[in-house]
């Protein structure tokens, strides 16, 4: 099978946020393929209500044969709740992995979110009777109770206590 295979990975950096605070998250997309090129892949992610996307701190693209490419430029919007990544072009066994950050108002219920990642491309077996064929992956319900993907949970607190959380979720305490 020459067909390109992406897995998504959605992250959270940040293991303690407390309302109002910033938030990190990486989101990986590797082509696990042997053969065949995932091509225009387009990275989208949709946030809980409540949470803004800030800035990208950085997108490493790391090889496999070949460097994964971007193919658009195109950064998110600040204050945007749906942040989309431009297309990139991922050869089989590279991966794409971005880190940014998020913003989670002071007014976020407490309670345990994840945000879901999207993908899409054009499907490479596509032809005259589907040309707009697509592969995407379905992200994940926003409010989740397991950690896959890895959710952000929202606690009450003050800054000046200390948390141990050992879990791979995020905490948010309010002020």
């Amino acid at each position: 099978d020459c067909s390109p295979s992406l897995t998504v990975k959605n992250t959270s950096v940040t293991k303690v946020v407390r309302q109002g605070e910033i938030a990190k998250y990486t989101i990986t997309v590797k082509n696990t393929a042997t053969i065949g090129s995932a091509i225009d892949v387009s990275i989208n992610n949709t946030l809980p209500a409540g949470f803004t996307y800030i800035s990208t701190d950085s997108i490493v693209r790391t090889n496999g044969s070949t460097e994964a490419i971007r193919t658009n430029t195109a950064d998110p919007v600040a204050k945007s709740t749906t942040p989309a990544w431009g297309k990139f072009t991922i050869p089989p066994g590279a991966q794409v992995e971005i880190t940014y950050q998020v913003r989670v108002k002071s007014t976020v219920p407490l309670a345990t979110y994840a945000n879901g990642v999207r993908t899409s491309y054009p499907d490479p077996l596509r032809d005259a009777s589907t040309p707009n064929a697509v592969v995407e992956n379905v992200p994940a319900p926003s409010t989740i109770t397991n950690p896959d993907p890895s959710p952000i949970q929202i606690i009450k607190g003050t800054s000046s206590e200390m948390v141990w959380d050992l879990s791979p979720t995020i905490r948010i305490v309010r002020r």
